[in-house]
């Protein structure tokens, strides 16, 4: 589970109760929600899940939550979002070696998923990192919790 699901998950169902909506809540064990975003048809409208660009490239992200051929249980596309625009443009920003081009189709294809309102960005977590004074060298990683520690080391 992911830190403050159960309380943001609870603001969520209050915030659409004062606009008249009603929301069955059910917050499940990361077991059982992995389980279930793993089968075609998932019963649930909203879900929450988090995802890392580990590799910084939209790549990373793009084709495998999206792409029509990353669909459950096979691949992570647990949306089942299908469009044969978004996925021509990921497919060619895929191959090219242009990173000019490969930003503007993937720019593209972010338009179509925000068009299409796919998901719902809600939050990102910030990471707070604290070292003591005999620590030297220690950089961040870009997507916060990875712990790269090549260029960090301990003095006395």
């Amino acid at each position: 589970r992911y830190l403050k699901d159960a309380e943001s998950g609870e603001a969520f169902q209050a915030a659409m109760l004062e606009l008249g909506v009603e929301v069955q809540l059910e917050i499940m064990e990361w077991g059982t929600l992995f389980e279930q975003l793993r089968q075609p048809g998932m019963p649930a409208d909203l879900f929450t899940l988090g995802w890392s660009t580990a590799t910084g490239d939209a790549d990373y992200t793009l084709g495998p939550l999206f792409g029509s051929n990353s669909l459950p249980p096979d691949g992570w596309n647990s949306f089942e979002y299908q469009n044969s625009d978004f996925d021509a443009l990921v497919a060619t920003a895929g191959t090219s070696t242009d990173q000019d081009e490969r930003a503007g189709l993937y720019a593209q294809a972010l338009d179509i998923l925000a068009q299409d309102a796919v998901v719902v960005p809600v939050f990102n977590t910030k990471e707070t990192i604290l070292t003591s004074a005999n620590v030297s060298g220690f950089k961040q990683h870009p997507i916060d919790y990875y712990l790269w520690l090549g260029t960090t080391s301990l003095g006395e």
